[in-house]
């Protein structure tokens, strides 16, 4: 049996990229998702919030699949900007 010699090799990634680097099958954080939207993390609350951004909970914390946030973004395409009131 050999051993590894410590060559500095390291195993190829087996993630796929996604959104911010996670992957894509991956669960993100509100601070994640706030950062790559560049938004604020309360915005990302809201979305969670109204249901318009599925989540789910792991204990305390909120996660949400980049598969969700993909097809968020998807469905604002072409929108125009909401007006605030």
């Amino acid at each position: 049996m050999e051993h590894d010699t410590g060559n500095g090799a390291a195993p190829p990634e087996r993630s796929t990229p996604g959104l911010g680097g996670a992957p894509v099958e991956g669960l993100l954080t509100v601070a994640e998702i706030a950062q790559t939207l560049r938004v604020s993390r309360m915005t990302i609350y809201r979305l969670v919030e109204r249901g318009t951004l599925p989540s789910v909970r792991v204990g305390h914390s909120i996660r949400v699949p980049a598969a969700a946030v993909r097809a968020y973004l998807h469905g604002q395409a072409g929108r125009p900007p909401a007006d605030k009131q």
